[in-house]
């Protein structure tokens, strides 16, 4: 286990977490255009699964981290902070974190994919790019480098 301690800005805490329930709103909103019923079991089932359970599994002791955020800086991290507020060492929570990816952005646009084959409107096809948009800016940060990752890479390039 290792004695480093995240960190969670307001500029990314109350941000991420509303981004994080926007998502869920619009993949909702996907997964209504063609099962109703199902659209609402799938709000609450998502919404217990990011803001109890992954919030839950985030939370362990305020012991790591510098300031307490209940769980909510984890989420916020986790989906759209940077790589340095990832928790990668709670693998628990990274199952998790993976099925959200697919519920927000895989399922969503599997359904609403298939439901612009059957009938074309704007509206379906602005909350496709949404969805997509946001899986991918949610993905992309699990790549991005941070800036000093960057520096110690071109560091230890430059000892080659």
């Amino acid at each position: 286990m290792t004695d480093e301690k995240f960190e969670f800005k307001r500029a990314l805490l109350i941000p991420g977490n509303l981004a994080v329930l926007l998502w869920s709103a619009l993949a909702t909103v996907g997964i209504w255009f063609t099962y109703t019923f199902g659209a609402w079991i799938f709000f609450v089932s998502v919404l217990v699964i990011v803001f109890v359970i992954l919030r839950r599994l985030g939370c362990n002791t305020c012991a790591y981290c510098k300031t307490c955020t209940m769980g909510f800086g984890r989420i916020s991290g986790w989906f759209f902070g940077s790589r340095s507020v990832k928790d990668t060492g709670n693998k628990t929570a990274l199952v998790f974190v993976g099925i959200v990816y697919a519920l927000l952005g895989i399922v969503p646009i599997v359904i609403v994919a298939n439901s612009i084959v059957q009938e074309f409107t704007a509206l379906k096809a602005v909350l496709l790019a949404c969805v997509a948009g946001l899986l991918v800016l949610s993905l992309a940060t699990w790549f991005r480098k941070t800036p000093a990752q960057t520096v110690a890479s071109s560091d230890s390039s430059a000892n080659l």
